[in-house]
């Protein structure tokens, strides 16, 4: 099965906002600068009296709920939207604890340690890079695989519930999903076999499983998404604050990856972004794609005298180190 890593202590969110870059802010972040610097959630309706929707949370803020209802924050700390009722916002949004938080991922906890993906000179099959995690929403998810030297062709198979079909690629290492080919089914699983030939002669292939999100829950992830995305925020502070938060909560590294990925290459200058987009490629098991990432975070860093985020991005770096120290072999997935 692909990937299932453990949170990285990087991803909570204690921000600064001090790091705009000369971006031009939006009203909350204003609003937030004037009030804390360690947001802890966003109101997502309306039903706080005094908070509307789309307000950031600060650790001694407290909700004030209308008659008989609930107010629903994306808690940043716990990555869950919650009906919250009146009270303190810090004591209903509870942080992960410690051990959830970081990656123990060490030389004597391997099995903590994500499975790498990327090129390395040990790569004995063709595995699968993305979806990044075993947890998908797209129906027709694109595939991308490692690829391997020598070998001529893929032959992709996909199987399950209603689906099983298959497709040569040649000279390339993604498939886009065929159009002619039935979608996933929500809720159920599906193989991905990738044999790797030279010539007409199969020489290795690798076994993944995938799990399609449930219908309810899909819908669920579209509706807050729709929501979120109707506030008035600036692009990167949705991306990196609430919609990293929300995909993940879910489990949808994917989604949380292509949603940072198109802020980094629509020139975003703030390190957030760069950190955050690398600490989802390290959960994806790919360090060679985090480290150029982390070592951005830090120059953009550095230009606004941001020394948390330069800590951050340097904590990044100090995780691929190890991954330099742990084996490389390749295993099936089972």
């Amino acid at each position: 099965m692909i990937l299932r890593s453990a949170t990285i202590a990087s991803t909570l969110f204690f921000l600064s906002w001090s790091s705009a870059l000369g971006q031009t802010p939006s009203s909350s972040t204003v609003k937030l600068q004037e009030r804390c610097t360690r947001p802890i959630g966003r109101v997502i309706n309306n039903e706080d009296s005094r908070l509307p929707a789309g307000s950031l949370l600060c650790e001694k803020d407290r909700l004030q709920p209308r008659a008989k209802a609930q107010v629903e924050v994306l808690c940043y700390l716990n990555r869950k939207v919650l009906l919250l009722g009146k009270g303190s916002v810090s004591e209903q949004c509870l942080p992960l604890r410690e051990q959830e938080q970081s990656l123990q991922c060490t030389r004597h906890n391997r099995a903590r340690c994500p499975k790498r993906k990327g090129p390395t000179e040990t790569h004995n099959s063709p595995v699968l890079i993305a979806p990044y995690s075993s947890i998908v929403l797209d129906t027709r998810p694109d595939l991308v695989w490692s690829l391997i030297a020598g070998i001529t062709s893929y032959k992709v198979q996909v199987s399950g519930v209603g689906v099983d079909w298959s497709e040569i690629v040649v000279g390339n290492n993604q498939l886009t999903y065929p159009p002619h080919q039935p979608p996933l089914k929500f809720g159920n699983a599906y193989k991905i076999t990738i044999i790797a030939n030279e010539g007409d002669s199969p020489v290795v292939a690798s076994l993944a499983t995938i799990n399609v999100l449930n219908a309810e829950r899909a819908e669920s992830v579209k509706q807050l998404v729709q929501r979120v995305n109707s506030l008035n925020l600036s692009p990167d502070e949705r991306a990196y604050l609430d919609l990293d938060n929300l995909y993940m909560s879910y489990g949808l590294l994917t989604q949380s990856i292509e949603v940072l990925k198109a802020r980094v290459e629509a020139g975003s200058k703030l390190p957030e972004i760069h950190i955050s987009l690398g600490d989802r490629y390290l959960e994806a098991g790919l360090p060679h794609l985090a480290k150029p990432l982390y070592e951005n975070a830090i120059q953009l860093a550095q230009k606004v005298d941001n020394s948390t985020q330069v800590e951050k991005a340097k904590a990044g770096l100090r995780k691929i180190a190890l991954y330099s120290q742990l084996p490389t072999k390749i295993k099936l997935d089972q």
